[in-house]
């Protein structure tokens, strides 16, 4: 997606996907905040360990909508934030 020219406006369903990018991003970041802080209490707080454990978790579910997408493309395309190819697109 090209960015609009000034003054242009952008289609909804343009629009739509930005604002979902967004909450997935902020969704991302929240669950990154929330389990470094409980990670840290149990294994301490010398190496990222949420961090890690979130990356690891959203992988293998990213790992299984591309694995459900490439045996039945429509089983996920009900998912907005399901992403669609290795490039987020």
């Amino acid at each position: 997606m090209e960015p609009s020219p000034a003054g242009s406006r952008s289609p909804p369903a343009a629009r739509l996907r930005l604002i979902l990018i967004c909450l997935g991003g902020a969704l991302g970041t929240a669950a990154r905040y929330l389990a470094g802080g409980v990670v840290a209490r149990w294994v301490g707080s010398d190496f990222p360990y949420g961090t890690l454990l979130v990356n690891v978790l959203g992988s293998f579910l990213i790992g299984l909508i591309q694995h459900a997408q490439l045996t039945s493309p429509d089983a996920c395309r009900s998912i907005p934030l399901a992403p669609r190819n290795p490039w987020g697109g």
